[in-house]
């Protein structure tokens, strides 16, 4: 294998490893432990779980706020100082261990695991950043999009094979009598991570810019001097600006959906077990499908266009989600069978949608400030991830989480209309075909 060949593949099995974080400890796996088990029910005997849906999306929220503080600022360092792989070990390192020691977190051990969730999420929406960031350094600039596509893809089957693990480990049975089993997803996750990330920081190298700031000087100045000066040019990149904006609102989406899927399949369609399972492989094996696919497809529409497409199914998709009684009684199927079907399009989407815009962050990105730029991504995805839970939390408490939902189809109309005002060729470094 060729060195350039084998540092692409080595990129992109870092999105294989370190999705078995998101799927199991965000949504499939502790997303329904820490409300149900660690918070326990609202009332003694219950079977409603508000409190802890709410505490848990307050949770990654902090995580959030802390990765929207650091993350534009460690980015902006990581290019200064040629350091950006030294800060991805760092943060990978971090959600490592935070994950291992979830196995210590206990029911009842609420703030326990709320520091461990928080450092283990802010951990791993650091490692989104910058290994993000490497991307234009090792994929020609007409093969960006279809070599994210291929990278997110495989993020996806490291999540099914992440959940056959600990399937097969602890049996994903949710029931206190089983939490001392279930107590392993932690370790078996932080391992996970671990083995499948080693390839990443031995063949994926850093290119290094001329314009690196002194030895002795810290990593927060050299961030923050390298932050003055893009806030001085920032007439010239309004377009990348401008989708940031989009990508606000978009991730604002996304991040509801991810966090609390497993928690709405659970407690309102009232999907159990194998059943939950089965779901999730099914969402795997589909984002999987759609990253691959509209990886080709951004290439020849572009990523504009490509986002644009996954948003109007994403509406649809969380529409039906919504309407899952009146459709599925109007065409004659189960309201369980209809949410397979959702989800099948969301999954679809859910690759396609943060492939194209990693892509773009790249494409509207110069070369020598692609972790600073990724950092801006990571700010105003985790801005809006922060938004979205404190809102959809609190809707949550007061509304019940079925009426919540509809925020999501509000966020994404709102993405695809600033998307309308978004003109990538406009922004681009390097002019590229797209209107």
């Amino acid at each position: 294998m060729r060195s350039e060949k084998k540092s692409i593949f080595s990129w992109c099995l870092f999105d294989f490893a370190n999705s078995a974080y998101t799927t199991i400890i965000i949504t499939i796996a502790y997303a329904v432990i820490f409300p149900q088990l660690i918070a326990g029910p609202d009332k003694p005997g219950g079977n409603t779980f508000n409190y802890g849906n709410t505490i848990w999306g307050y949770a990654l929220a902090l995580s959030y706020l802390l990765t929207a503080l650091l993350g534009p600022l460690l980015g902006a360092a990581g290019d200064k100082k040629n350091i950006r792989k030294k800060i991805l070990f760092f943060s990978t390192t971090l959600c490592i261990a935070a994950t291992f020691l979830l196995y210590f977190v206990k029911p009842g051990n609420i703030l326990a695991g709320i520091i461990f969730i928080v450092l283990s999420n802010l951990g791993f929406s650091l490692t989104e950043n910058f290994i993000s960031s490497f991307l234009p350094d090792i994929a020609p600039r007409e093969k960006i999009g279809r070599i994210s596509g291929y990278a997110w893809a495989l993020g996806y089957f490291g999540g099914l094979a992440s959940i056959f693990i600990v399937y097969a480990v602890t049996g994903l049975d949710y029931r206190i009598e089983n939490f001392n089993t279930l107590r392993y997803i932690g370790p078996v996750t932080a391992l996970f991570f671990l083995v499948f990330s080693l390839p990443t920081f031995i063949y994926v190298k850093e290119k290094k810019n001329n314009q690196s700031s002194q030895q002795n000087e810290s990593i927060f100045r050299a961030g923050f001097t390298r932050l003055i000066d893009t806030y001085r040019s920032i007439s010239l990149h309004k377009e990348l600006f401008k989708f940031l904006f989009a990508f606000f609102f978009i991730s604002a989406g996304l991040t509801i959906v991810i966090t609390f899927t497993a928690i709405y399949g659970k407690q309102v369609i009232n999907l159990q077990g194998s059943s939950l399972v089965l779901f999730f492989v099914l969402l795997q094996i589909t984002a999987a499908l759609g990253s691959f696919i509209f990886g080709f497809i951004e290439d020849r529409i572009g990523a504009k266009k490509t986002i644009n497409i996954t948003l109007v199914l994403w509406i649809i998709s969380i529409t039906s989600i919504y309407f899952i009684n009146e459709i599925s009684k109007f065409f004659g199927i189960t309201p369980i069978s209809l949410f397979f079907i959702s989800g099948g399009i969301a999954g679809i989407c859910l690759g396609a949608t943060q492939s194209s815009a990693r892509a773009l962050i790249a494409i509207l990105s110069p070369p020598d400030k692609t972790g600073e730029f990724y950092g801006f991504w990571g700010l105003s995805g985790k801005l809006a991830s922060l938004f979205s839970l404190v809102i959809f939390s609190s809707m949550i408490y007061f509304l019940g989480l079925k009426q919540s939902i509809l925020l999501c189809v509000v966020f994404f109309a709102a993405a695809f209309i600033v998307m309308m005002y978004v003109k990538v060729e406009k922004g681009s470094p390097v002019k590229k075909m797209e209107t």
